[in-house]
């Protein structure tokens, strides 16, 4: 699974959530834009319709926000790091927090290494088609290839 603050679609085996989608409109704030420092904020309003393995699926609304933090360090070193909250109004118990931070070196022009690390979280995710209920954190380690075009 991978999430961004930006994204529409979204979809979490371990967190039983077959798919997910979210639209909604909001203002944002750049903090600083800088060559070395770009920190940007958003607030807004959204609409969430999720559906579940074993079928059960809701339409909630909510409030959504997000940071989004990216350095430029010394050496082609960059690091980007992301949150987001999609707090529902309709259901607090859903409220989602989803965090990455992703250190990025330039190998050769124009190829990156990237690692990443993720951390999902649903205070309380619903139940699976067993009736189980999935852990509430869901944690992430990625390493990679990026080819900047």
């Amino acid at each position: 699974p991978t999430r961004r603050s930006s994204d529409l679609f979204y979809s979490d085996e371990f967190q039983n959530i077959a798919e997910r989608f979210t639209a909604g409109a909001g203002v944002g704030y750049e903090l600083f834009d800088t060559p070395l420092v770009d920190h940007r904020m958003a607030i807004g309003a959204a609409a969430q319709h999720s559906r579940y393995d074993g079928g059960t699926q809701d339409t909630d609304g909510g409030v959504v926000a997000s940071s989004n933090l990216s350095l430029d360090l010394p050496r082609d070193v960059d690091l980007d790091v992301n949150y987001a909250l999609t707090l529902l109004a309709t259901d607090i118990g859903r409220t989602s927090h989803s965090t990455s931070a992703i250190l990025g070196f330039e190998l050769v022009d124009p190829i990156d290494f990237d690692v990443g690390a993720y951390w999902d979280r649903i205070e309380n995710p619903p139940k699976d088609s067993n009736g189980e209920r999935p852990e509430s954190d869901d944690f992430r380690l990625t390493v990679g290839l990026r080819i900047e075009l």
